[in-house]
């Protein structure tokens, strides 16, 4: 594992550690986003869109992780993907879901077992993460049109947009294209997010 090799009074052990403190801040934040679902029995402005994507996300990025030999990398997909679902049934609940929100978690779940069986594990990580790139842009343009935060929690919003920040620094020490670009792009768009979430209040 690329942590341990390196493990001491380092750059990336502070970066690895920062990673784990994040993806299990993450995982709360995204634990109290689901419990306002849930609490509301609403899912309203919550993107189902972002959330099917992120659930596909974090688990191909466990698969990944492991390819890459990364504990940090794995880690947060096993933190956080648990918590997507837990998301998912409160929205299918609440809100339900379209033969649209099906068909791509159905075409996600086929690729997780598709990337678990092919060597091209990189390529594989890099087209699902473009895809979650794109969902994460419907969160802030759904606010935006709906004008209003509805039950998008800011904690949430904050934590992503500080752990992108972690994230970048990481992908740069262990000089790893793909996991850079996917969370330069991802921390525009959760400021942009965090942005509407006060421009916009619950109406």
């Amino acid at each position: 594992m690329i942590e341990l090799q390196n493990f001491g009074w380092n750059y990336l052990t502070f970066n690895f550690i920062a990673t784990i403190f994040f993806s299990l801040l993450a995982m709360w934040w995204g634990y109290r986003q689901g419990e306002n679902i849930w609490r509301k029995k609403s899912g309203e402005a919550v993107s189902h869109f972002l959330h099917i994507c992120n659930t596909g996300y974090f688990f191909v990025r466990i698969v990944y992780g492991v390819h890459l030999g990364s504990i940090a990398v794995a880690f947060s997909g096993f933190a956080r993907a648990p918590i997507q679902i837990y998301i998912l049934v409160g929205l299918a609940k609440h809100n339900g879901f379209k033969w649209s929100d099906k068909s791509l978690l159905f075409i996600l779940c086929a690729t997780l077992l598709l990337m678990i069986m092919s060597p091209w594990k990189g390529l594989i990580f890099e087209i699902v993460s473009y895809t979650a790139l794109a969902s994460l842009a419907a969160q802030p343009v759904k606010i935006w049109r709906q004008k209003t935060r509805g039950s998008v929690t800011l904690g949430i919003q904050l934590v992503y947009v500080f752990s992108s920040l972690v994230w970048i620094a990481y992908a740069l020490e262990i000089n790893d294209i793909r996991l850079l670009a996917v969370h330069l792009v991802a921390f525009v768009i959760f400021t942009v997010t965090t942005i509407l979430w006060f421009a916009y209040p619950t109406k």
